[in-house]
């Protein structure tokens, strides 16, 4: 919660955070009634996320590159193998299961350098960290998205997993959509 906390506006005190690309990741929703969600960034600046429970995959579609369009995003990255629901078996070298595990921990050590340059006065190419604007719809739902993202620990386990949506569903954790719409916002530089 602590670099969370400090990302917040963190593009205020740190000069550089909006240059870059305007990108955006969606969340299409896997299914039922689990909501759809996108983020958008300048940059390493969250400028925008919302997430919504009504329409169907289609509707989500259209509205999705409305926002992309209408945000003038160049870069849009989405999850369409199932990645957000823990889907993806491939393994990503030593140390992730999937690439969901490995694209959140990317995002984390943004969080990290974000909150060691805020924080403690620790030199980080801000092209590395990341910034959420406190103006945004969704701000309070995005961060606590963020902090509640749980990592599976087994036995024998020597690889970075996060929970899978169903198995967040079995332990009556809400879906993280905002958070992974902003994860899949980084997952392309």
């Amino acid at each position: 919660p602590q670099w969370v906390d400090a990302a917040v506006d963190a593009h205020l005190k740190i000069k550089g955070m909006d240059r870059g690309v305007k990108a955006m990741g969606f969340d299409p929703a896997d299914e039922g009634t689990d909501d759809k969600a996108v983020a958008v960034r300048k940059g390493v600046v969250i400028t925008r996320a919302e997430a919504w429970g009504d329409g169907d995959l289609s509707d989500a579609i259209d509205k999705a590159f409305q926002i992309a369009y209408d945000d003038r995003c160049t870069n849009l990255v989405y999850d369409s193998v199932g990645i957000g629901a823990g889907k993806d078996d491939v393994m990503h070298g030593d140390l992730f299961a999937n690439k969901r595990a490995q694209a959140y921990w990317l995002l984390r050590d943004r969080f990290e350098n974000t909150y060691n340059a805020v924080e403690k006065g620790v030199y980080s190419d801000p092209a590395e960290m990341v910034s959420i604007d406190s103006t945004i719809t969704g701000f309070a739902q995005l961060k606590a998205e963020l902090v509640r993202v749980p990592r599976k620990r087994t036995a024998n386990n020597t690889f970075v997993q996060i929970l899978s949506k169903p198995e967040m569903k079995n332990r009556k954790i809400p879906s993280p959509n905002l958070a992974d719409a902003v994860m899949m916002c980084f997952a392309n530089k």
